[in-house]
């Protein structure tokens, strides 16, 4: 048995930060940080929509990114590292397939370069749920109580984070601003929604014990 899979800190440290980063790159905060970050001279508002539906789609992969990481070193610490190959090459193909599939759908949409992106997300996403049922079935992982609680919480605060980003995005005249100002209300919306992230987990009662390892672990 592997203790340091039986242990929470990794997903912990996975589930706090890594879907705040995802709301950088997804929905309409996507548009936010093309508009400051690119829309100048030749590069048009069209350009930030088409490269910001490249960043979105390819966001919702970065879960799986993360776990394919945190959860590959629970073969390789048994010295089997046949398992995560395996699972690679069968994500490897699902991205080719997935992707031929989807350009061919969301071509007429205008969503053609996007599938490309998506396809590598859903690919991402799936090798990390091979990973994990192949813990979960060599009884390599046991989750440890508690965890259903903390992902409500980090739902509630990814909620609240989101609001944040969406209002800043829709209520603010950012195209009209100049590129000092772009920078500093980009800067102040991005600590602003970090900190109502923190704000909202602590209120709903995670707290800094709840991220530590017990002794010996």
């Amino acid at each position: 048995m592997l203790r340091v899979f039986r242990k929470p800190w990794t997903g912990v440290a996975l589930g706090i930060t890594d879907r705040p980063a995802g709301h950088g790159g997804s929905g309409d905060a996507r548009r936010t940080n093309h508009v400051n970050l690119f829309q100048y001279d030749a590069f048009t508002f069209r350009d930030v929509e088409m490269a910001g539906r490249s960043l979105m789609t390819y966001a919702l992969g970065l879960p799986g990114f993360i776990a394919i990481k945190v959860l590959a070193p629970g073969f390789s610490a048994r010295h089997d590292l046949g398992t995560p190959l395996r699972y690679a090459v069968y994500a490897f193909v699902a991205n080719l397939l997935i992707g031929l599939g989807l350009v061919w759908l969301l071509s007429p949409l205008g969503w053609g370069h996007a599938a490309l992106a998506l396809a590598t997300a859903l690919a991402a996403l799936l090798n990390a749920l091979l990973l994990l049922q192949a813990l979960f079935r060599k009884n390599i992982y046991r989750p440890q109580p508690g965890w259903l609680l903390y992902l409500v919480r980090l739902l509630l605060a990814n909620l609240a984070m989101g609001y944040l980003l969406v209002y800043a995005t829709k209520a603010l005249p950012w195209q009209g601003w100049s590129f000092s100002e772009r920078l500093a209300q980009l800067s102040l919306w991005t600590a602003g929604a970090g900190l109502g992230y923190l704000l909202c987990l602590w209120l709903i009662g995670l707290r800094p014990i709840h991220l530590r390892l017990p002794e010996g672990a």
